[in-house]
């Protein structure tokens, strides 16, 4: 149980990469908190791991990336571990893009 005592944040959490990392992080001790923008799916993840904490939300979006930052230490009080698994594009080239696209 290496993530023992761990807090994290997950991104993109409901499927994929994201929903993969939830699964590793809780067998390897960590507290989760987990967004999704697709909320069924959200709720599917909360349904099979009831430990885990979830928000739905748009992190692409400034306001609703710093409430879920929020959210998870008024939690916890802490957070150890970010993990931007959302799958985020501005449809144009990374190294063209202005800070905000970022």
């Amino acid at each position: 149980m290496r993530l023992q005592g761990k807090t994290a944040i997950i991104t993109g959490a409901g499927s994929g990469i994201g929903l993969a990392t939830v699964r590793k992080f809780l067998a390897e001790g960590a507290q989760v908190f987990a967004t999704d923008i697709n909320e069924s799916s959200l709720e599917s993840l909360v349904r099979e791991f009831p430990e885990v904490a979830a928000q739905p939300g748009d992190v692409s979006q400034p306001a609703e990336a710093e409430a879920l930052v929020a959210a998870a230490m008024s939690k916890w009080g802490r957070l150890d571990i970010l993990v931007n698994s959302a799958g985020i594009t501005a449809r144009n080239v990374a190294a063209d893009a202005s800070l905000e696209e970022r």
